[in-house]
């Protein structure tokens, strides 16, 4: 028995030429410099991931992933102008009016409209993987205070060492304030 394609699913995924599409004047969407590096190395290593929403009712206007196409047509050197090296890419078309497309543009990329990180499992996870190609940064870590993740072998052993020292040190510290304490009552009494 054949299960049907969920009633949710309002899009169709189709191979189109980049020059069939273009971008929406209105994107509100920017990115920074570094963040676009992260990016495009997470192309580069996982190929794209995530789709490219378009709408057929207005022209094939690009209605998420602006981002992805821009270092897509970066990678192929893909002139907007001419089409020189023109290339085929998947995208899901939808049919929609113009302010729905608006719509669902800020939806897709919109922070309230997506989740948060469970730090305890992505404190689990970290060790496991190279960070820095997920996008995170040093900076990422702290914030969630996972920065110790992001520590060497050697920082960590070097830090564990310093702990040790410093108990050491307090331990001879803590002898010899008692050792001072029982003098003085040793005077008291005396």
């Amino acid at each position: 028995m054949e299960t049907e394609l969920s009633k949710y699913i309002r899009s169709e995924v189709i191979e189109v030429l980049r020059s069939a599409i273009h971008f929406a004047s209105y994107n509100p969407r920017i990115i920074a410099e570094e963040n676009r590096k992260n990016l495009k190395r997470g192309i580069k290593r996982y190929g794209l991931l995530g789709g490219i929403v378009v709408n057929k009712r207005t022209g094939m206007t690009i209605v998420g992933g602006h981002q992805k196409v821009k270092i897509l047509d970066d990678l192929h050197k893909y002139n907007p102008q001419t089409k020189e090296n023109d290339y085929k890419l998947r995208v899901e078309v939808v049919d929609v009016d113009e302010k729905t497309e608006m719509e669902e543009n800020i939806l897709l990329n919109n922070p309230n409209a997506q989740g948060t990180w469970d730090r305890d499992k992505l404190a689990e996870m970290i060790p496991h993987i190279e960070y820095k190609d997920t996008g995170l940064n040093e900076a990422d870590l702290s914030l969630l205070g996972l920065d110790h993740l992001f520590k060497t072998v050697e920082e960590n052993n070097l830090a564990n060492s310093l702990d040790d020292l410093m108990k050491e040190v307090e331990e001879e510290n803590e002898v010899e304030k008692e050792s001072k304490i029982g003098r003085a009552s040793c005077r008291e009494r005396v």
